[in-house]
């Protein structure tokens, strides 16, 4: 057993299920500052965290964690604070978080490798999917808000660099990345796979069928 699966091998099970954790928000940051991997095959049940989860509860998950990452250390990560932060359209089927940035930032400022580079301030908005916003798809809503800052601290496209940066984030099972390896990352996949279910269901009490919505 490596050090970084030690770090969750000593946290309460949740009934006896070796199959569950129990964390506090705290403890999972602390985690993710370690930079403990999340076995494929645990859940994590949040103690502190009941019915719908707010978006600063989401951002105060992933900015302690970013400002703890020495490839960022040279980018204005606390600035993040600053950026507000909504939700995408409920019938939102493509996009689970969305950067928004005011349209004069580009006349001076570019993505990265130009300079000056894009930064917080230029952000109108970042929003987010907000079926994520349960404690079930919290890690989800975290790691696609990570996803999104990084757009944010000026690392326009899913270029290579912006990839190897996502991959940071230890929370490797509820991460993005290439479409390819998003496939092996199980619990993102089964919150697309709920997520698809319930816009299905949104979509049919419409009176929009199915046929239509898949091609959408």
């Amino acid at each position: 057993m490596t050090n970084k699966e030690e770090g969750i091998a000593h946290l309460k099970e949740v009934d006896g299920d070796q199959t569950a954790i129990s964390l506090t928000k705290e403890e999972f940051v602390n985690l993710m500052k370690e930079g403990v991997k999340i076995p494929s095959h645990v859940q994590i049940i949040f103690s502190d965290v009941e019915g719908s989860v707010t978006l600063e509860t989401v951002r105060d998950m992933v900015i302690p964690v970013m400002e703890d990452m020495e490839e960022l250390s040279d980018l204005p990560v606390s600035d993040l604070y600053d950026v507000p932060l909504g939700l995408l359209r409920r019938d939102n089927l493509r996009c689970l978080g969305k950067c928004r940035f005011h349209r004069e930032s580009f006349r001076e400022r570019k993505y990265w490798p130009e300079e000056p580079r894009i930064e917080p301030k230029d952000v109108r908005r970042i929003d987010l999917c907000r079926t994520m916003l349960t404690p079930e798809w919290i890690r989800v809503a975290i790691s696609t808000l990570f996803h999104e800052y990084l757009h944010a601290l000026g690392f326009g496209g899913h270029t290579p660099m912006f990839r190897s940066l996502e991959a940071l984030w230890p929370d490797e099972d509820a991460n993005g990345g290439y479409p390819r390896k998003i496939r092996s990352h199980e619990h993102r996949m089964a919150f697309s796979e709920a997520r698809r279910e319930t816009l299905r269901w949104l979509w049919d009490s419409q009176g929009i069928p199915f046929s239509v919505w898949k091609k959408t």
